[in-house]
Protein backbone atom coordinates (compact mmCIF):
# COMPACT_ATOMS: atom_id res chain seq x y z
CA UNK A 1 0.00 0.00 0.00
CA UNK A 2 1.28 3.03 -0.85
CA UNK A 3 0.29 6.63 0.43
CA UNK A 4 -1.22 9.59 -1.42
CA UNK A 5 -0.64 13.02 -1.77
CA UNK A 6 -2.09 13.66 1.52
CA UNK A 7 -0.74 11.85 4.72
CA UNK A 8 -3.27 10.66 5.97
CA UNK A 9 -5.17 8.76 3.31
CA UNK A 10 -4.10 5.44 1.86
CA UNK A 11 -4.65 3.64 -1.81
CA UNK A 12 -4.49 0.58 -2.43
CA UNK A 13 -1.85 -0.87 -5.66
CA UNK A 14 -3.82 -1.33 -8.90
CA UNK A 15 -3.92 -4.88 -9.65
CA UNK A 16 -5.70 -4.72 -13.23
CA UNK A 17 -3.28 -4.65 -15.17
CA UNK A 18 -1.46 -7.66 -13.53
CA UNK A 19 -4.99 -9.65 -13.63
CA UNK A 20 -5.22 -8.99 -16.99
CA UNK A 21 -2.07 -10.34 -18.03
CA UNK A 22 -2.33 -14.06 -16.35
CA UNK A 23 -6.28 -13.97 -17.74
CA UNK A 24 -3.78 -13.78 -21.14
CA UNK A 25 -1.79 -16.25 -20.75
CA UNK A 26 -3.45 -19.16 -18.51
CA UNK A 27 -5.08 -20.12 -22.29
CA UNK A 28 -2.14 -19.61 -24.15
CA UNK A 29 -0.21 -21.59 -21.86
CA UNK A 30 -2.98 -24.16 -21.90
CA UNK A 31 -3.68 -24.25 -25.96
CA UNK A 32 0.23 -24.90 -26.00
CA UNK A 33 0.41 -28.25 -23.74
CA UNK A 34 -1.95 -29.88 -26.27
CA UNK A 35 0.78 -29.65 -29.29
CA UNK A 36 3.34 -30.98 -27.40
CA UNK A 37 3.99 -35.09 -27.93
CA UNK A 38 6.31 -37.27 -25.98
CA UNK A 39 7.81 -40.30 -27.87
CA UNK A 40 8.50 -43.32 -25.40
CA UNK A 41 10.99 -46.37 -26.26
CA UNK A 42 10.07 -49.25 -24.63
CA UNK A 43 13.46 -51.34 -23.79
CA UNK A 44 14.25 -53.69 -20.43
CA UNK A 45 17.19 -53.66 -18.39
CA UNK A 46 19.42 -56.46 -18.64
CA UNK A 47 18.96 -59.18 -16.18
CA UNK A 48 21.90 -60.31 -13.72
CA UNK A 49 20.51 -62.54 -11.22
CA UNK A 50 18.64 -65.31 -12.85
CA UNK A 51 17.51 -68.37 -11.51
CA UNK A 52 20.01 -71.47 -11.97
CA UNK A 53 17.27 -73.70 -12.26
CA UNK A 54 15.85 -71.52 -15.43
CA UNK A 55 18.51 -73.91 -17.64
CA UNK A 56 17.70 -74.53 -21.35
CA UNK A 57 17.27 -77.65 -22.55
CA UNK A 58 20.95 -79.10 -23.66
CA UNK A 59 19.44 -80.19 -27.60
CA UNK A 60 18.82 -76.52 -28.19
CA UNK A 61 21.21 -73.52 -26.67
CA UNK A 62 19.15 -70.05 -26.26
CA UNK A 63 19.85 -67.76 -29.48
CA UNK A 64 21.32 -64.72 -27.11
CA UNK A 65 20.70 -62.80 -30.29
CA UNK A 66 22.80 -59.31 -30.02
CA UNK A 67 23.23 -56.22 -31.98
CA UNK A 68 26.73 -54.51 -31.78
CA UNK A 69 27.08 -51.07 -33.58
CA UNK A 70 30.55 -49.65 -34.25
CA UNK A 71 31.79 -46.84 -36.65
CA UNK A 72 32.66 -49.96 -39.02
CA UNK A 73 28.70 -51.08 -38.83
CA UNK A 74 26.91 -54.26 -37.31
CA UNK A 75 28.25 -56.89 -35.92
CA UNK A 76 25.18 -59.54 -35.45
CA UNK A 77 26.26 -62.51 -32.99
CA UNK A 78 23.80 -65.60 -32.14
CA UNK A 79 24.74 -68.33 -29.42
CA UNK A 80 27.85 -66.73 -28.68
CA UNK A 81 29.51 -66.68 -32.63
CA UNK A 82 29.68 -63.71 -35.25
CA UNK A 83 26.79 -64.42 -37.24
CA UNK A 84 28.95 -64.21 -41.13
CA UNK A 85 27.44 -62.85 -44.31
CA UNK A 86 25.51 -65.93 -45.45
CA UNK A 87 21.92 -66.72 -44.00
CA UNK A 88 23.02 -69.71 -42.03
CA UNK A 89 27.38 -68.70 -42.26
CA UNK A 90 28.86 -68.37 -39.07
CA UNK A 91 32.37 -66.77 -38.92
CA UNK A 92 33.87 -68.09 -35.41
CA UNK A 93 37.16 -65.34 -35.64
CA UNK A 94 37.13 -62.17 -33.44
CA UNK A 95 38.47 -60.39 -36.49
CA UNK A 96 36.08 -61.26 -38.95
CA UNK A 97 34.68 -57.63 -38.63
CA UNK A 98 31.41 -56.02 -39.04
CA UNK A 99 28.96 -58.68 -39.97
CA UNK A 100 27.00 -56.13 -41.96
CA UNK A 101 29.66 -53.04 -43.11
CA UNK A 102 28.54 -49.34 -43.66
CA UNK A 103 27.25 -48.60 -47.25
CA UNK A 104 27.92 -45.59 -49.25
CA UNK A 105 25.16 -42.87 -49.30
CA UNK A 106 25.14 -39.72 -51.51
CA UNK A 107 29.20 -39.42 -51.31
CA UNK A 108 29.41 -40.73 -47.26
CA UNK A 109 29.17 -43.76 -45.45
CA UNK A 110 26.07 -44.50 -43.37
CA UNK A 111 24.78 -47.66 -41.82
CA UNK A 112 22.71 -50.42 -43.98
CA UNK A 113 19.72 -50.48 -41.57
CA UNK A 114 17.58 -52.01 -44.93
CA UNK A 115 20.31 -54.70 -44.86
CA UNK A 116 20.08 -55.89 -41.08
CA UNK A 117 16.19 -55.98 -40.93
CA UNK A 118 16.75 -58.67 -43.89
CA UNK A 119 19.22 -60.21 -41.44
CA UNK A 120 17.18 -60.08 -38.46
CA UNK A 121 14.21 -61.56 -40.49
CA UNK A 122 16.67 -64.17 -41.65
CA UNK A 123 17.34 -64.89 -37.92
CA UNK A 124 13.41 -64.67 -36.91
CA UNK A 125 12.81 -67.54 -39.72
CA UNK A 126 14.91 -70.18 -37.84
CA UNK A 127 14.14 -69.01 -34.45
CA UNK A 128 10.20 -68.45 -33.98
CA UNK A 129 9.79 -68.42 -30.64
CA UNK A 130 12.88 -66.12 -30.02
CA UNK A 131 12.23 -62.31 -29.27
CA UNK A 132 14.62 -61.39 -27.45
CA UNK A 133 17.64 -59.08 -29.00
CA UNK A 134 20.30 -57.11 -27.39
CA UNK A 135 22.00 -54.14 -28.65
CA UNK A 136 25.09 -52.93 -27.40
CA UNK A 137 27.19 -49.98 -29.23
CA UNK A 138 30.60 -48.17 -29.11
CA UNK A 139 30.72 -45.12 -26.89
CA UNK A 140 30.68 -42.28 -30.17
CA UNK A 141 27.77 -43.52 -31.69
CA UNK A 142 24.97 -41.02 -30.95
CA UNK A 143 21.71 -42.05 -29.95
CA UNK A 144 19.84 -41.75 -32.84
CA UNK A 145 21.43 -44.39 -34.76
CA UNK A 146 20.55 -47.24 -31.56
CA UNK A 147 16.62 -45.58 -32.00
CA UNK A 148 17.22 -46.44 -35.88
CA UNK A 149 18.76 -50.26 -34.81
CA UNK A 150 15.58 -50.51 -32.20
CA UNK A 151 13.10 -49.85 -35.55
CA UNK A 152 14.92 -51.84 -37.88
CA UNK A 153 15.16 -55.18 -35.34
CA UNK A 154 11.91 -54.74 -33.80
CA UNK A 155 9.55 -55.29 -37.02
CA UNK A 156 9.65 -55.03 -40.77
CA UNK A 157 7.02 -55.63 -43.38
CA UNK A 158 6.25 -59.18 -43.21
CA UNK A 159 5.25 -58.57 -39.31
CA UNK A 160 7.57 -58.93 -35.84
CA UNK A 161 11.14 -59.41 -35.82
CA UNK A 162 12.47 -58.87 -32.11
CA UNK A 163 10.08 -56.65 -30.06
CA UNK A 164 12.16 -57.64 -26.27
CA UNK A 165 15.10 -55.25 -26.55
CA UNK A 166 18.39 -55.29 -24.13
CA UNK A 167 20.34 -52.31 -24.04
CA UNK A 168 23.69 -53.64 -22.77
CA UNK A 169 25.85 -51.35 -20.58
CA UNK A 170 27.62 -48.55 -21.87
CA UNK A 171 25.03 -47.06 -24.33
CA UNK A 172 24.04 -44.40 -22.20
Amino acid sequence: MRKSKSKDEWQDPDLIPILNLVCICIPFLLMMVSFVEYAVINVNAPRFNQAATQAPPQDRLPLNLTVLVTDQGFTVTARGQNVGAGADAVDASANAGPTIPKKRVGGKMDYNFAELSKKMRDLKNDNDEESQLNIGAERNIDYETIVKVMDATRSDDKGELFPNVVLLGGIM
